[in-house]
Parts: C-alpha cells; sequence; structure tokens
C-alpha cells in the first residue's frame, strides 16, 4: 500500500497538511475516521500531518482567522458540509484570503451527516462514497476549483459552497436534527413526518428575483471581480470578496423594473412548498438533488415547486423520492431556473445556508466562480 501510495503521491518530498476532526459531527465517528481510515493512508503517503480536534461550535472558524498558510501546504477537514462551513466563514473574511487560498489547498473527508461537498466531488471522479477513497484522492495531490456564493442579508455576510434552502426542504433539513442519531435516514424520518402528519405541505409565501446565465445585468458601481482576483494577495483581501459582486443591487435596494428591463426575472407566490437553489450535485448519499451542477460552472441551480395541486403529501412524497436517483427533474410540478444570482424575499419558515439556520428576511447571492481549490 505504501509503495502504491508514494507512487501517485504529489512530487514535493514532504508535504505537511493540518487536517482539522470535528469529533460530534454524524454518528460522532470523527476521531476514529481520521485513525483508522485516513492516517493510514496520508503516513504510507509519507504526509505529515498536524491534527486539531474541535471542541467548540465555531472553532474551525476561528482555527481559520488565524492559520498562517505558509506553515502547511493543505488544510483537511473531517466532518460534514458544517466543519466546511465552518471553515470557510473563518477564511474568507481574511485581508489575504486570496493569496491564502491560492497556497493552500483544502480537503474535505466525509464524517457527518450529510457530507454533500464530499459526495458530489466523489461522484463526479467516479470513486466509491467512503472516508478512503476520499483519504486516497487526497494524498494523490489532484486540486480542482470549486465555486463560491457571497451571501448576504441585511445582518451579516457569509460565504455558501453548497446551497440554499428554503420551505420544505428546510424544514426536512434542519427540523431532522432530533434524529441525528439515525445518520442520514434522519431526512427520511423527518420528511414522512412532515408530509403525513400534517395532511398536506404548507405553503409558504414569497418572492424570488433571479439574474439567469447568460444575462449581462451588472451593477454600476461594482468592483470588477477580475480586476480584483488579478491583484495580489493584501490588495485582493481588503477590497473583500462582496465587493466583488457585479450583478446583485445592495440589499437595502428593491429590485424593480429597471432591474428586470436589465435581465433579472421575477417569481412571485403565496404558495411555494419547496425550494432549493444547489451549486453542487448531492446533498445526501441519497439526495441527487441537483444532477446538472458542476463544481466550477459558475452558476447555481434553482429548483422550486409551488400550487395547490403540489400540497398532497402523496404528490410531494413522488418528488422527494425521485431525488434520490435525479428522476426529480423530470417531475411536472418541478420549476427550474439556472442563474448568477438571486435573491429570496421571505419573511416565514427556515431559510439555511449550507445547512446553517440564518435570519429569516430577505438575502440575496452571486456565484463567483473557481475561488476555492479543493483536494480532489
Amino acid at each position: 500500500l505504501r509503495d502504491s501510495l508514494v507512487a501517485v503521491a504529489s512530487p514535493k518530498a514532504q508535504r505537511k497538511f493540518m487536517v482539522v476532526v470535528n469529533p460530534v459531527s454524524g454518528k460522532r465517528q470523527g476521531q476514529m475516521i481520521w485513525e483508522t481510515k485516513s492516517k493510514p493512508i496520508f503516513d504510507a503517503a509519507g504526509i505529515e500531518s498536524t491534527v486539531v480536534i474541535t471542541n467548540k461550535a465555531g472553532h474551525a472558524t476561528e482555527i481559520a482567522s488565524m492559520l498562517n498558510p505558509d506553515e502547511f501546504d493543505g488544510v483537511v477537514l473531517i466532518g460534514g458540509d458544517g466543519i466546511l462551513y465552518e471553515f470557510i466563514n473563518g477564511w474568507m473574511p481574511r485581508n489575504d484570503w486570496k493569496a491564502a487560498l491560492d497556497k493552500m489547498p483544502i480537503g474535505i473527508i466525509p464524517g457527518g451527516t450529510g457530507n454533500a461537498l464530499a459526495l458530489s466531488m466523489l461522484y463526479a471522479k467516479g470513486e466509491s462514497w467512503d472516508a478512503e477513497s476520499m483519504a486516497y484522492l487526497i494524498v494523490k495531490g489532484g486540486t480542482e476549483k470549486c465555486d463560491l456564493a457571497a451571501v448576504e442579508n441585511s445582518k451579516q455576510k457569509m460565504y455558501s459552497f453548497l446551497s440554499t434552502s428554503w420551505a420544505l426542504f428546510s424544514d426536512i433539513d434542519i427540523t431532522s436534527e432530533k434524529y441525528r442519531c439515525c445518520g442520514g435516514f434522519r431526512f427520511t424520518a423527518r420528511a414522512i413526518e412532515l408530509l403525513f402528519c400534517d395532511g398536506c405541505v404548507r405553503p409558504y409565501q414569497g418572492t424570488l428575483h433571479y439574474l439567469p446565465a447568460g444575462a449581462t445585468a451588472g451593477v454600476a458601481n461594482a468592483t470588477s471581480a477580475a480586476a480584483i482576483t488579478s491583484q495580489p494577495g493584501a490588495a485582493a483581501g481588503s477590497a473583500g470578496f462582496h465587493a466583488m459582486n457585479q450583478h446583485v443591487p445592495p440589499i437595502s435596494e428593491p429590485i424593480g423594473d429597471e432591474h428586470r428591463a436589465a435581465g433579472w426575472e421575477t417569481v412571485e407566490a403565496a404558495d411555494f412548498r419547496f425550494f432549493l437553489a444547489a451549486m453542487q450535485t448531492h446533498m445526501a448519499h441519497d439526495s441527487y438533488a441537483s444532477p446538472n451542477s458542476k463544481l466550477n460552472d459558475g452558476v447555481i441551480n434553482i429548483d422550486f415547486v409551488r400550487g395547490k395541486r403540489c400540497c398532497t403529501p402523496c404528490t410531494m412524497l413522488d418528488f422527494l423520492l425521485g431525488m434520490e436517483e435525479g428522476a426529480h427533474v423530470k417531475n411536472s410540478a418541478r420549476e427550474n431556473a439556472v442563474a448568477v444570482a438571486f435573491r429570496l424575499e421571505v419573511n416565514s419558515g427556515i431559510v439555511d445556508i449550507d445547512g446553517e439556520v440564518v435570519e429569516c428576511e430577505p438575502m440575496q447571492l452571486e456565484v463567483h466562480p473557481g475561488v476555492l481549490t479543493m483536494m480532489t
């Protein structure tokens, strides 16, 4: 095994990774995944590992904010999508975010419940969905660029690599926490409970504004993304990642006729049932939610369901079951938009960014291609 790993490993003689382990993610097996499934592969490839076990919520954010990228060749996270969300949201506010990302790629070994990004990357590579396969890809030294979205509401700025959900999808995702001990089955259990115990699928009122891919609308006072990314590290960071936005207006500015004339489209409804905007193919091992998504395509795929005909449990159950293999894309209830930016205006329900709950109020995002460098 050691000979085969050394043969495919990066030509660099000695690599040093920081490994950040979430011990309570998923079924609380993070340390076991590192010690028995990942560390032997890293050791066989001659990688020096500095291991940090997180001990509180937000610990990965603190690590990212203080990490010196000159000390490591990469950082590997073991856990679910939550640890990656924490890490990126600690990394991107740094003044040197761009230079640091250029120096130090990120790896994610699945150890959580959903593991959406890890599964999406493994699926794209045709690999088995397990920690060993991802560890093997990481030690081989390959990298790929990954899109990142600048997200904001009136209270905070965030960074998203995965998805925005609302209505039934976020209800299932967030309120299934009480079934965390069941692993991935928690989503199925909560979906059945929500669909059949209530007798109908709850309606949600909201407005979706989106800029379709290929449209040319922009914001006159936006800083050019190309100009920022061409600057050296500190200058790029000091401008701020959200300053790279070219399409979304300020969050305080309504999207009106002038924006629609420039290419924005609006969907307003009092009966949204389902909403998922995804940048990756998978949301869980049994959720092939966005088959057309790519790691670095610069767009976000928005699926939504609305209307009274979709309120029956059986109709929505058929839609959700179809997501396991991607068959939901052919469901007549599905509406879809491929966008580079969107704004979602809601005042009820749960708004979920990459599995994390944010304030239920108008929010918007813009996708920026290839910001992250992922080890895969």
